[in-house]
């Protein structure tokens, strides 16, 4: 399974949309929060993972393969702290695609769409989501890195740019550049029209 991951408010749905846009299973978008394309199944492990109501038995595991196994591709910003857990259970991660976006950015978009989340979840101090936000994607990249898991980084304002900047990682997506093109343009098309 090739994953989509980031910190939250950082480019994941963009792309997420993209391989949606492509017909690939994605779940659905959320207007309120100008974000989604989650799977269900993916998401809900994930939050029972960070809950800390997942035992990780047997039984647990062998779902997660089964789940894991239905899907090329599943975005889920949880991923960045739970994917040790799919790792142990046994989960083929065939690649991660790394969403990047400044942090300042990520601040301001959270306010707009979550209203104060960031705050709960990082702390009032722009130092300490700096340092949240710097040990969650060290932490990450370095469990890619142990289990030998290609990280393909996205920076979300060049995403936006030019539909070129995604084609370095074409053979992800799996379609022809003017396919990918196409889609880009309607997927920035409706970004730009809810502006």
């Amino acid at each position: 399974m090739l994953i989509i991951t980031g910190l939250g408010r950082s480019g994941t749905s963009f792309i997420a949309e993209i391989f949606h846009n492509l017909s690939y299973e994605m779940g659905e978008y959320n207007p309120q929060i100008d974000a989604g394309f989650e799977n269900p199944e993916i998401t809900a492990i994930n939050k029972l993972i960070l809950s800390g109501d997942w035992w990780n038995t047997e039984a647990e595991q062998a779902k997660m393969r089964e789940v894991a196994e239905k899907y090329y591709v599943a975005k889920d910003p949880r991923f960045m702290i739970t994917l040790g857990t799919w790792l142990k259970s046994g989960v083929k991660i065939d690649g991660a695609i790394h969403c990047k976006r400044n942090l300042t950015h990520i601040v301001d978009s959270s306010t707009r769409t979550h209203a104060g989340l960031m705050a709960l979840w990082y702390g009032n101090e722009f130092l300490c989501q700096e340092m949240m936000a710097a040990t969650i994607e060290y932490l990450f990249v370095t469990l890619c890195e142990q289990n030998y898991i290609p990280i393909y980084p996205l920076w979300y304002s060049e995403s936006l740019k030019h539909w070129s900047y995604l084609t370095r990682y074409l053979e992800l997506f799996k379609v022809t550049e003017e396919q990918f093109r196409e889609v880009w343009i309607n997927t920035i098309r409706r970004k730009e029209s809810e502006c």
